[in-house]
């Protein structure tokens, strides 16, 4: 898929945009910053998720992706929540970075050899 074919880049690019607005207002205090976070967080995993699932051929990456994207849209809304067990969602973001990223560098590393020993 082309970069300029991704499906869904710039509602998502909104939803990141109005996000970061979000977290602008909610720095000074203004008031409705919690429900633009919350709806930003929301519509960031909807859309990330049906952008997920309508690629036709999903590669390790895309799986790794779409898991930090829902482990980090989902300690957002509940941190917005107030919910007071996130510390589980970030230790769960955590394992995946660490054992995840590493799964991931060595199978690309052995499609790699096993490229080179075929040609």
């Amino acid at each position: 898929m082309e970069n300029s074919k991704k499906a869904y880049k710039n509602p998502i690019r909104a939803a990141i945009a109005s996000l970061l607005i979000g977290m602008v207002m909610r720095i000074l205090h203004w008031p409705f910053s919690k429900g633009i976070i919350f709806i930003s967080f929301a519509a960031i995993l909807i859309l990330y998720a049906l952008r997920f699932f309508k690629k036709e051929e999903k590669k390790s990456v895309d799986l790794i992706k779409m898991a930090l994207v829902l482990f980090w849209t989902t300690n957002g809304l509940l941190t917005i929540l107030d919910f007071t067990h996130t510390l589980f969602f970030k230790l769960a973001q955590l394992l995946h970075l660490l054992l995840g990223s590493p799964w991931r560098a060595r199978r690309i590393l052995c499609q790699k050899k096993v490229t080179q020993k075929i040609a």
